[in-house]
Formats: C-alpha cells, sequence, structure tokens
C-alpha cells in the first residue's frame, strides 16, 4: 500500500483547529475536510508522511515541544523517522517544512513543498534521492 488518508475531520475539530491557528494553510484546512491526517510515501523528501488528525495536532505539536524549540511553527505530522512536518503559525514563509525532532531550531528548517497542495499531489510516490 502506498498511503492511506483517514476519513473526514469532523467539522467541530478543525473549526477549533482553525480558530487555533488561523494562519495556516486553507489547502491544510480543506484537505482535513477530506481526510483527517493518514500515512504513507511521498514522493520527495523525506519520502514518508504521517499526517496527525486536527483533534491532535496542537496536543503533539506541544508534546514534541514545537512552541518551545521552534517558535512560531506548529507540526502537523512526521516522516516516521524522526522528522517533524511544521507549518509556520503566521502563515509566512509560506509551504510545509521539515525539522528533525530532535535537533528543533530554526536553523534546521527545510522547505518540502512550496505548498501543501503540491504536497499532497507526491503522496503515494516512490522518494528517490
Amino acid at each position: 500500500m502506498k498511503h492511506t488518508l483517514n476519513q473526514a475531520a469532523p467539522l467541530e475539530a478543525v473549526s477549533a483547529l482553525r480558530k487555533q491557528f488561523p494562519h495556516l494553510p486553507d489547502d491544510y484546512f480543506s484537505f482535513l475536510l477530506q481526510s483527517d491526517g493518514g500515512e504513507g510515501f511521498v514522493g520527495i523528501e523525506p519520502g514518508y508522511f504521517a499526517l496527525w488528525r486536527a483533534s491532535e495536532v496542537s496536543r503533539f505539536s506541544a508534546e514534541y515541544e514545537v512552541p518551545e524549540y521552534l517558535p512560531g511553527y506548529v507540526a502537523v505530522g512526521s516522516s516516521g523517522g524522526g522528522e517533524l512536518y511544521v507549518f509556520p503559525v503566521s502563515g509566512s514563509p509560506s509551504g510545509i517544512f521539515m525539522v528533525p525532532a530532535i535537533s528543533m531550531s530554526q536553523e534546521y528548517v527545510q522547505l518540502v513543498a512550496p505548498t501543501f497542495s503540491a504536497f499532497v499531489l507526491e503522496f503515494g510516490k516512490d522518494w528517490h534521492a
């Protein structure tokens, strides 16, 4: 199986997340209303994604201590291998980024895709370095 997506997120969960982080990309919120996270292969580095459910984002981001070590970002998932997928909470810069969970700091933030929609288009594809 190349990837699996969850059923749509409850509207209440997406609304609560949007209220807490209003500047996250609209295409991310639209995705959650169709698929409440999921996991599988992605055709760009790091090669795998595990996106959290809307109701888990705030809690998991806090458990990884993202607000403490990477202020201005929120984690929305992981690579399943040590990296976190993050968005800037201000909406700038745009795109989805990754950062190592262990050495989490601004200097290690790397752009994964210029938009969340571009990231989704890579779901189910194999990544080759």
